[in-house]
């Protein structure tokens, strides 16, 4: 869902967001999430179309960050479980209440051009292992349109 910009009293322009299905009572997590996502992606890969690269970050940190992507473990079950093993793969994973569970990825397959990957769940009936096992799913898909 997009800001949707209102009248405002006089003085600075103000958005509200209005209700989601997230939370109803103020901004949405899914805005928060969505913001998010682009800086990740702007700041992991940076396109010459839209921008200097180099506005985005220092490549030290850049390093430093998809390092830490990489190495982490708690994605092995989740996207990674249903992508290629000769992929290079780099993940932040989230498990909230309520069934929620998320995982955002970028992939390097051999020889290929990164992949974005944002996968969000929410299944308050399903087990851990079963939300998993749909993570892995979208990752299977993933690499049969791009593998």
């Amino acid at each position: 869902m997009r800001p949707v910009a209102r009248s405002a009293p006089p003085g600075p322009r103000s958005f509200d967001p209005g209700p989601s299905h997230h939370d109803a009572r103020g901004p949405t997590l899914s805005i928060c999430c969505a913001t998010l996502l682009r800086a990740a992606i702007r700041l992991l890969l940076p396109t010459r179309s839209r921008c200097d690269p180099a506005s985005f970050t220092y490549a030290p940190s850049r390093a430093r960050l998809v390092g830490w992507m990489v190495r982490s473990t708690t994605g092995l079950a989740r996207l990674r479980a249903g992508l290629p093993k000769d992929w290079v793969v780099g993940d932040k994973t989230g498990t909230g209440e309520n069934g929620a569970a998320n995982d955002v990825a970028v992939a390097w397959p051999p020889s290929r051009a990164p992949i974005v990957i944002a996968s969000f769940i929410k299944a308050p009936s399903a087990s851990a292992d079963a939300r998993n096992a749909a993570h892995a799913e979208v990752g299977r898909i993933v690499t049969e349109a791009f593998g």
